[in-house]
C-alpha cells in the first residue's frame, strides 16, 4: 500500500472519517469508497460458484480469507481501471450501454428446461434475477456501464499497443501445447506458475475438444452407496418399470422429466450434453459408447444408481492438427498478452494510488451464508458442453 501523502493525512485530520462511514465501507480506492454492499454481493456470488464447484474450500478458514481477499482485490483493480478511464475521458454511448444491456440479459433467454423465452418472459425473468441479487435496473445499468468503460479503456488504450503474435509465434506454441495434450510435461518446466497453468488449462481443453464424445441423455434412479438391499431391490424394479414403458412406445424424454432423479438434466429431458471419453465413471462410458445412435441401453448400474442411457449422436476422436487450431491459439496468444499487459497496468496504477482497506473480521458481518451441505456425488456424469476452443481469461 502507498504511504499517504502530506496533503492526505492533513485533510484526514481536518475532517475524521465517521464510524458509520467506515462500517459501511470495506475499501477506499484514491477517495473513493468501495461499499460493503457491492462486497456482500460479489463476495457472495463467489461464494455460490464454490458451493457449486468446490464447496469443501469453503470449510478451511484460511482459503475462506484468500477468498475474500482477491475479491476485494478484484474490485479494488475494477475501480482503479474505471478512474483510469475517466481520465481518459472514455465515454459509453446510450446505443453501447444498450448492447451491453442486451448482451447480458440474452444470457437469460433460454430457462432451464432449454425452452426460448419470449421478450416479455425474459424481461420478467431477467428482472427477477436482479431482484434476487439485490439489485435495481438502474444500478445494473450502471455496472454495465463501469464494465464497458474499462473495455472500452482496454481496447482503446492498450490493445492497440500489441501486435498480433506471427504464424512462426503460433507454430512454436502448437508444438509446445501439442506434447502437454499428448501428456509430457516437459514444455512447462522453466515456466512461471501463472503461465504453466494456463498452458495445462488450454492443453484440457483441446483434448476434451479432440476427444471421441457421445451426446447423450439419461434417466437415474439414484441408490445411495450404503443403501439396503431392499432399498436397491425397489430401485430396479422402478427403473426396469421405466424400460418397460419406453419399450412399450413411451418417450424418453417426457419420462425423464418426471422420473429422473438428476434434476440438472432431468428438466431438459435428461440431456447431459457431450460426455467425452474419459470424462465420466467407466460403467455409463462403457454403455454410452457402445450404443447407436438413437439407441437406448439396458439398465446400467454405476455408483450414482440405475440409468437408462440414449445417445443422439456420435463424434470420433480426433487428431490435433496445426491448420484446425492456427486461429483460436493465435487468438489466445493475443489475449495473453493482453491480460499482462493489463496486468501491470493494474499493478502500476496501484503503485500511485491511495488504497485503505476495511475489511470486515467477522465474516458474519457480511452476511453470507458459507454452510455447505454434505451431499452425495452428482449424479450427472462430468460432461463438456462447449465444442469450442476459448481462451483461458481470468472470469470476471
Amino acid at each position: 500500500m502507498k504511504i499517504l501523502p502530506l496533503l492526505s493525512i492533513v485533510t484526514l485530520l481536518a475532517a475524521p472519517v465517521r464510524a458509520a462511514q467506515v462500517e459501511d465501507t470495506v475499501a477506499t480506492v484514491n477517495g473513493k469508497a468501495i461499499m460493503l454492499s457491492e462486497f456482500k454481493k460479489e463476495f457472495g456470488n463467489v461464494v455460490d460458484q464454490y458451493k457449486h464447484n468446490a464447496p469443501a474450500l469453503l470449510e478451511d478458514a484460511d482459503k475462506v480469507s484468500r477468498i475474500k481477499t482477491q475479491v476485494l482485490d478484484d474490485m479494488v483493480d475494477k475501480a482503479l481501471l474505471q478512474q483510469e478511464a475517466e481520465k481518459k475521458k472514455v465515454k459509453v454511448f446510450s446505443r453501447e450501454l444498450e448492447a451491453g444491456v442486451k448482451e447480458v440479459k440474452e444470457r437469460f433467454r433460454t430457462d432451464d428446461e432449454g425452452k426460448k423465452l419470449t421478450d416479455e418472459e425474459l424481461d420478467a425473468m431477467f428482472l427477477g434475477e436482479l431482484k434476487k441479487q439485490g439489485l435495481s435496473y438502474s444500478q445494473f445499468e450502471e455496472r454495465i456501464k463501469r464494465d464497458l468503460s474499462i473495455r472500452k479503456f482496454v481496447n482503446e488504450t492498450l490493445r492497440p499497443t500489441l501486435k498480433a503474435p506471427e504464424l512462426k509465434d503460433v507454430q512454436e506454441f502448437f508444438d509446445k501445447v501439442k506434447f502437454v495434450v499428448e501428456g509430457d510435461s516437459t514444455p512447462l518446466k522453466g515456466m512461471g506458475e501463472q503461465e504453466a497453468g494456463e498452458m495445462v488449462t488450454l492443453a484440457r481443453q483441446l483434448h476434451e475438444l479432440l476427444s471421441a464424445r457421445v451426446h447423450a441423455r439419461h434417466i437415474l434412479i439414484r441408490v445411495a452407496r450404503d443403501a439396503k438391499p431392499s432399498e436397491r431391490a425397489e430401485a430396479l424394479k422402478k427403473i426396469q418399470g421405466l424400460k418397460k414403458q419406453i419399450d412399450g412406445g413411451a418417450d424418453f424424454e417426457d419420462l425423464a422429466k418426471k422420473n429422473s432423479q438428476d434434476p440438472d438434466s432431468a428438466v431438459r429431458g435428461g440431456d447431459l450434453g457431450y460426455v467425452v471419453a474419459g470424462m465420466t465413471v467407466p460403467e455409463f462410458e462403457k454403455a454410452a459408447f457402445a450404443l447407436n445412435v438413437g439407441d437406448i441401453s439396458n439398465v446400467v448400474e454405476t455408483p450414482f444408481g440405475y440409468h437408462l442411457i440414449r445417445v443422439d449422436e456420435k463424434r470420433a476422436a480426433r487428431k490435433l492438427n496445426f491448420d484446425d487450431v492456427k486461429d483460436d491459439l493465435g487468438q489466445f496468444l493475443f489475449g495473453q498478452r493482453l491480460q499482462r499487459k493489463l496486468e501491470a497496468k493494474v499493478k502500476e496504477l496501484r503503485a500511485a494510488a491511495t488504497i485503505q482497506t476495511f475489511m470486515p473480521k467477522d465474516d458474519a458481518a457480511l452476511g453470507v451464508d458459507l454452510t455447505t451441505k454434505k451431499a452425495e456425488a452428482p449424479a450427472t456424469p462430468k460432461t463438456d458442453q462447449k465444442d469450442a476452443l476459448a481462451p483461458v481469461q481470468k472470469k470476471n
